[in-house]
């Protein structure tokens, strides 16, 4: 039957909006059933003429249309009732907006698909596309319209010039034909004279008068045809006036379409420069949007590196919390040490106090004694001072008690004061490290916390467009019941629970008490709704019917055709 888009009329304005929302399906081939698109696509195959698309009539499956307040680009194009299901396949339920301000607000109350005048298009999944092709095949058709009008024109003036010469050479003949039988009936005059001068002659008479009646009949015949072509020449001048008229206004008709054409060719030009200014701001924008991607991926590999060195700052965390550990308790066996050191210096300072104080008591004593004894000397006689002169049993036994005194104390380690010192320094640079460590183990916690808190973010806002995807998965499946996705403890998300509820007659049901048959077309419903949030080029089924009876076999066909 032909293209999709010569199958449909609509108005020019229209052309955008159209060659948006129906895309490339526009170039797609109508045929009657899947035989004729077989047959074509051997013939293709044979010739090697290319590839082409076929919309078979009588199989195609096409949503069904949901009208609203809004107009949609379905109802704004006319075509045969015929072709219906081909029209839903390609449109569906896409709604015609203004502009895109409207089409923005229609797109915050409403999940349909919206394309605008100027051609933007708003899928339901929340992609948008706008710009203006180069190829555009709603524009083109549009242009083909105005050529083949343009042609029409071109030709039906060709034939009205042709057929207003074929009247002029006719005219031309028939005056021609009356010059001709002007010129007999002169002859058959002077025949006729002759006739009377030849009287006597009655056969020559005869023969004359009869060729004369002979004459007068043609005569009489050429009148009546002359008077024939009289009329048909006034009939002929009559029709070219009309012709000449319609001529005229056909000049003027085609006068208004060249202008119009010129201005579509204008407008054409205007729009070529806007198509290479859009090309333009669209690379530009898609330098942007590579330069965005670029830092992304740049985001990416340095939240990857961040992840990686968060992990080794943790072991190395870890390590040096074990280092840690083993200073704080080396610390503690050094502050025990250093506490029995400093008791043992305490208790040596006291008896070291105590022994200079008895030898100095001790020196006051026997400087006193010594100056007693050189008074007693100088005044006693020579006999009593070498009696004198050796010691007394109590001095001796003072002196042996200190001696034994500072025997039992043992050598004083006169360096404990700068050992002390310099422990009690070690153990101040082990503290200010502890603190350093834990400064460092705060903005990792901190870092790690902000990683955490936007992946926790991420996730949410990914699970909140998965579940309403999902839901939306059960519209397509009439009878089946709504389908919700439920997080437990999604303040956490590394140990949150994930449950699939599906409410049917009123009852929210969970996945694990659903029918083997059930279980798997909500599953399909899932990935369905994971593929439309974040595309894969392609998924596998194998034997996904496995466990379907009749009923669920054709719910699944249904949703899988949707």
């Amino acid at each position: 039957y032909g293209r999709v888009i010569d199958l449909i009329d609509f108005d020019k304005s229209l052309a955008e909006a159209i060659d948006a929302a129906g895309g490339g399906r526009l170039s797609y081939f109508v045929v009657e059933d899947i035989d004729v698109a077989k047959k074509v696509i051997d013939a293709l195959k044979k010739a090697k003429a290319g590839r082409a698309t076929f919309i078979p009539i009588k199989d195609v499956k096409a949503p069904d249309i949901r009208r609203g307040n809004k107009p949609l680009i379905i109802d704004m194009i006319s075509y045969n009732p015929s072709y219906d299901a081909v029209m839903r396949y390609v449109f569906s339920n896409t709604v015609l907006a203004s502009d895109f301000e409207e089409a923005k607000q229609l797109r915050e109350s409403s999940m349909s698909r919206i394309v605008t005048l100027k051609g933007e298009l708003f899928e339901s999944s929340g992609i948008v596309t706008g710009g203006r092709s180069r190829a555009s095949v709603a524009m083109s058709k549009a242009a083909e319209d105005v050529s083949a009008a343009m042609s029409s024109l071109k030709n039906e003036k060709e034939a009205v010039l042709n057929e207003l010469r074929d009247l002029k050479e006719r005219i031309a003949e028939l005056r021609m034909e009356k010059a001709k039988l002007s010129a007999k009936e002169e002859e058959a005059q002077k025949n006729k004279e002759k006739a009377e001068r030849a009287r006597q002659l009655a056969k020559e008479v005869a023969v004359l008068e009869k060729s004369l009646q002979e004459k007068k009949h043609l005569y009489e015949k050429a009148k009546e045809e002359l008077a024939t072509l009289s009329s048909r020449e006034e009939e002929t001048l009559a029709k070219r006036k009309e012709l000449e008229k319609i001529v005229v206004e056909k000049t003027a008709s085609l006068a208004s379409k060249q202008a119009r054409a010129q201005a579509l060719a204008e407008q054409r030009v205007s729009l070529e420069r806007d198509v290479k200014k859009i090309s333009a701001k669209k690379s530009s924008l898609t330098e942007q949007l590579n330069n965005l991607n670029n830092k992304e991926r740049a985001l990416r590999d340095k939240k990857m590196i961040l992840s990686s060195s968060i992990v080794q700052a943790e072991e190395q965390l870890k390590e040096r919390y074990k280092e840690v550990q083993g200073i704080m308790d080396n610390i503690k066996v050094i502050d025990n040490s250093i506490q029995t050191i400093g008791m043992e210096k305490a208790e040596l300072d006291k008896n070291k106090s105590s022994i200079e104080k008895s030898i100095h008591n001790v020196e006051l004593s026997l400087a006193t004694t010594k100056e007693r004894l050189s008074i007693i000397m100088a005044d006693a006689p020579q006999e009593e001072m070498e009696e004198l002169e050796e010691p007394t049993p109590k001095l001796e036994s003072e002196m042996t008690e200190l001696t034994m005194k500072i025997s039992s104390m043992g050598d004083i380690n006169f360096a404990a004061s700068e050992a002390y010192e310099k422990i009690n320094s070690d153990v101040g640079d082990v503290k200010d490290k502890i603190e350093k460590l834990n400064a460092e183990k705060k903005a990792v916690l901190d870092m790690i916390n902000e990683i955490d808190k936007q992946k926790r973010e991420a996730f949410l806002d990914a699970f909140k467009t998965l579940n309403d995807k999902f839901k939306e998965m059960f519209t397509y499946l009439e009878g089946f019941g709504e389908g919700e996705l439920l997080l437990k403890n999604a303040e956490n998300p590394d140990n949150a629970e994930l449950y699939i509820v599906v409410k049917q007659d009123g009852k929210e049901v969970y996945l694990d008490a659903l029918a083997g048959g059930e279980k798997t077309l909500v599953s399909l419903f899932f990935l369905y709704a994971l593929n439309a949030v974040r595309p894969s080029p392609f998924y596998v089924f194998d034997e996904v019917d496995a466990a379907l009876d009749k009923l669920n076999c054709e719910r699944m066909v249904n949703f899988l055709k949707n």
